[in-house]
């Protein structure tokens, strides 16, 4: 029988599998939204929050469901690092 820790890698492992995939079924929006994302945070001293995501998309026209999973893989390039600093979101 496999361990708790053995299924916990497995499902992590997965879930980066299909954010993969979803990247790659969708890689021009991806890389337009991730584009528009590193010129917002280029603009507010090197960071950029999920709201700037949120209007990279809306200045594409475009939705959290036009990018599906692949939403998962915006932040996840060498050129990004978590701050583990929170912001308070200005969506309403």
């Amino acid at each position: 029988m496999e361990s708790p820790t053995m299924d916990l890698f497995a499902g992590l492992d997965a879930r980066d599998a299909g954010i993969t995939l979803a990247e790659q079924k969708r890689k021009d929006l991806v890389r337009r939204v991730r584009q528009r994302v590193v010129l917002a945070a280029k603009a507010n001293g090197g960071c950029a929050t999920a709201d700037d995501f949120e209007k990279a998309l809306n200045d594409l026209g475009k939705t959290y469901a036009d990018l599906g999973n692949a939403a998962g893989g915006i932040f996840r390039t060498g050129e990004w690092i978590r701050t583990d600093q929170f912001v308070q979101s200005k969506r309403k």
